[in-house]
């Protein structure tokens, strides 16, 4: 730890100085993975401001040797500011509101390295410290600087600097606009997917009059559940956090056809009538319904909805990208049907191009009801989560995909929604099932 009491320096000299400037400290290892190297910054600031008994405080956005703001920076403030809210000994600005207050004030981050400023600053968020920062990129590690310094009585005065060092991995890099490494969210190497020897990649049942339902394979493994905070369009709903799906497990090929639904139900409550087309609208507790007849109707059973982190994971198919081929929303006709290319309405499923693991329309064409209520994502930072289920209880169930109505946005991987497990209000929601392997 770094804890070090410098003299106030004004103006925009205790920014250049502070960011080429390195304490003497004793060689520590670089912290394997970014969330452990924010999880000992934030203790290191935490353990500073409780000594010299700060309470309110705004975190910038860390900057570069250059004074610009990087992703990486942007990502480390933003868990910084989560992980000291919610240690309920600090009540610390929210990022929208500092940088809005900013704006209000006609001030940028090089402006608060004079002390009349920050001051100007401390009156408006009735705050009494201001932690600063910068991201050096050391080659193979990463540095995250910061310093705390007093917004009101001898503002600018630094009274505490903390650092870590942290070792470059996938997520490093791609937060740096550089190569990725090929490695998970935790800073470890994750597992190959798997699938036990001579299980069959797909299978075939037979449900009579010429219907068919196929299944496809998908592989345990290990992927990063949500989406990065430079992703465009994120919402705050999508927190990346690394999931591990402990059991392969079969996910039908295509969404539920019209015909699959007909033979099982006896009836159609589509209103775009096609019987290659997904069912539409069916509601969360009509899907269940559905599962309790086809579980009779084959033998052995056991069909039912994924899970939510079941359905991205196979929607992202070994990816970590906005969608399963890429970032780049102008390809997403190529792989589905959505509001720009669908004719508003259904179109038959298969049409498009499939995933990396043989799954259809997973973007667009119906919305795929999952098992889980909606809620916001239960995770320990740092940790991997083994088999989520979602929360104990809600009022609504989960909702993936985007549809033959929606946006590009609403079909990246990470989009989440959420409705009341009755409704039928629009006409988008469908599913695919889902079957343990045996």
């Amino acid at each position: 730890m770094i804890l070090t009491r410098l003299c106030c320096i004004s103006g925009i000299a205790l920014i250049g100085l502070l960011l080429l400037w390195t304490p003497a400290r004793a060689e520590e290892p670089a912290a394997e993975g970014l969330q452990a190297g924010v999880d000992s910054l934030v203790r290191q600031l935490s353990e500073s401001m409780e000594r010299n008994t700060l309470t309110t405080v705004a975190i910038l956005d860390l900057v570069n040797l250059d004074l610009s703001v990087s992703n990486l920076g942007r990502y480390v403030t933003e868990r910084s500011i989560t992980a000291l809210h919610k240690s309920g000994k600090f009540t610390v600005i929210e990022r929208d509101l500092l940088e809005r207050t900013l704006k209000k004030l006609n001030l940028t981050i090089q402006d608060l390295a004079d002390p009349a400023n920050i001051q100007l600053l401390a009156r408006a968020l009735n705050i009494q410290a201001l932690v600063k920062g910068s991201v050096s990129d050391l080659g193979e590690t990463v540095e995250l600087n910061t310093r705390v310094v007093r917004a009101v009585d001898n503002a600018g005065a630094v009274v505490a600097v903390a650092q870590v060092s942290v070792r470059k991995d996938d997520q490093v890099a791609k937060l740096l606009g550089q190569a990725v490494l090929r490695r998970g969210a935790t800073g470890a190497q994750p597992p190959t997917p798997t699938v036990p020897a001579g299980a069959q990649k797909e299978i075939k049942i037979d449900m009579g009059q010429g219907v068919v339902l196929e299944m496809v394979l998908i592989p345990a493994g290990e992927f990063d559940m949500g989406s990065p905070v430079m992703e465009a369009n994120r919402k705050d709903n999508e927190q990346l956090h690394r999931v591990r799906i402990s059991k392969p497990f079969y996910l039908g090929k295509y969404e539920v056809t019209q015909a699959l639904w007909m033979v099982v139900m006896g009836e159609n409550l589509s209103r775009f009538r096609n019987m290659k087309a997904p069912v539409m609208p069916v509601s969360w507790e009509d899907c269940q319904k559905f599962l309790a007849r086809l579980n009779k109707m084959v033998e052995g059973g056991g069909f039912r909805l994924p899970t939510e982190a079941e359905w991205e994971y196979a929607c992202r198919a070994g990816t970590q990208t906005a969608y399963s081929f890429g970032d780049d929303e102008e390809d997403l006709g190529e792989y589905a049907w959505y509001g720009a290319n669908s004719g508003e309405q259904t179109q038959e499923v298969g049409k498009k191009k499939a995933n990396a693991w043989g799954l259809y329309d997973m973007p667009g064409n119906v919305a795929e009801w999952c098992s889980d209520w909606y809620g916001k994502y239960e995770f320990t930072a740092g940790k991997v989560t083994v088999d989520p289920i979602g929360p104990g209880s809600g009022v609504a169930r989960v909702l993936r995909g985007g549809s033959w109505h929606l946006p590009p946005n609403d079909c990246r991987c990470a989009k989440r929604a959420g409705y009341e497990p009755d409704t039928r209000k629009y006409n988008i929601y469908g599913f695919r099932v889902a079957l343990d392997l045996k």
